[in-house]
């Protein structure tokens, strides 16, 4: 099942850095989604409306260091790729900001 999450203020600035050559991209979370599955989308809500979305790849528990700012993020690590711009489409919907993710049905239809 599809998930939405949001960035928070302090990590804008680099959510829209370009993607690396070979690196994979992760989301951390504080807990696992249960119903989040390899194959199911993850939604971005950046600024108050989802503004990306992404593909799930895997997921993996531990720390991970992110290539871009060096942090390294300890918890559920989301990983994905096909990152998809959303902003300026109809799936740019409001949405008030929450911490770590809820599931998406049933927010909107897409």
């Amino acid at each position: 099942m599809d998930i939405m999450v949001t960035c928070p203020k302090s990590e804008i600035e680099h959510f829209w850095d370009d993607e690396l050559e070979g690196g994979e991209e992760f989301w951390n979370l504080s807990q696992r989604p249960k119903k989040l599955n390899e194959g199911d989308s993850i939604w971005f809500v950046v600024d108050g409306s989802i503004q990306a979305k992404a593909i799930v790849t895997h997921i993996e528990t531990g720390d991970t260091q992110c290539d871009i700012t060096d942090r390294i993020w300890s918890g559920i690590q989301v990983f994905f790729d096909n990152f998809e711009d959303l902003r300026g489409t109809e799936f740019e919907k409001p949405i008030k900001g929450f911490r770590n993710f809820r599931y998406k049905d049933g927010w909107f239809n897409d």
